[in-house]
């Protein structure tokens, strides 16, 4: 009798590994036990960077359609500084902005890397004529050692970043579009870093600068959207979770990332530039 059970169980074993094997694995977007109902989203439209938002909102809004959430969408023109101090004050719904632990403190933090880590790969933007300034670096040190000088805006994440790796900086208040105009027309600054996914765009309202050909920094950061904290929001976020990995294994996100940038990652020929990795605070 007992051989008889330890060969049935042998068997029962058999058959369920094997019926294991030959079920596909799918992605199943995680059960949640509510259902937000004729909610409205205040989505911000970004008039330092105009073309910047529509990445975003065309995700938020595909990936709310997929999941058959019922809520809607508000825009609204907003400068980038007023739109943080809004989403603090929670008169603004969402944001995208690269994560800090900070952040995660003041508002709630959607678990969902937006760019799939391109923002946080940067690009200078420079006068034609300073190439030379840059060919010869190589690694961080080498670019230490040329003191050159960074334009950045002010409550960047990049004054952190700048800053903890001894790179040397200026920081712009308010609009950061003064930038762009400082660093084409001024000696003060030698390049403007900026995401990989803004570069080529930006370059072409700027015709008095141009896109170094060399150089990528690099970090480990990524924009996430970011929710107004409020206990209503609590549900919302994990929804909204759900919602955008849902519409990453339904290939959305990896769509819109080639429809909105494709072309402007290939020219920046990534791969090949040479890469210097910069640590995190």
């Amino acid at each position: 009798m007992t051989k008889l059970y330890q060969n049935l169980l042998v068997f029962l074993c058999f058959l369920i590994s094997s019926a294991l094997s030959a079920t596909p694995l799918h992605y199943t977007p995680p059960e949640t036990n509510f259902k937000v109902t004729n909610q409205k989203l205040i989505f911000p439209i970004i008039t330092d960077s105009p073309e910047q938002h529509s990445f975003f909102l065309d995700l938020l809004k595909q990936s709310i359609s997929l999941a058959k959430l019922d809520l809607s969408l508000s825009l609204i023109e907003l400068p980038q500084k007023r739109a943080k101090q809004m989403l603090k004050s929670k008169e603004l719904s969402i944001y995208w902005m690269i994560e800090t632990e900070q952040r995660n403190n003041d508002h709630l933090v959607i678990n969902f890397p937006l760019t799939k880590g391109l923002i946080g790969q940067r690009i200078f933007l420079i006068r034609p004529q300073d190439k030379t300034k840059f060919s010869s670096i190589s690694n961080l040190q080498e670019l230490k050692n040329a003191n050159l000088t960074a334009g950045l805006g002010s409550h960047w994440f990049d004054v952190e970043i700048w800053n903890h790796n001894k790179l040397d900086n200026q920081v712009y208040e308010d609009n950061f579009n003064i930038i762009f105009q400082e660093l084409a027309s001024k000696e003060a600054l030698d390049y403007f870093p900026r995401g990989a996914i803004e570069a080529a765009q930006e370059i072409s309202r700027h015709p008095r600068l141009t896109i170094e050909p060399n150089l990528l920094l690099t970090y480990e950061r990524d924009f996430k959207f970011y929710l107004a904290r409020t206990a209503g929001n609590l549900k919302l976020k994990e929804q909204l979770e759900a919602a955008l990995l849902n519409a990453n294994y339904q290939g959305l996100h990896d769509k819109l990332i080639e429809d909105y940038w494709g072309e402007d990652l290939k020219t920046l020929d990534l791969e090949n530039r040479i890469k210097i990795p910069l640590s995190i605070p």
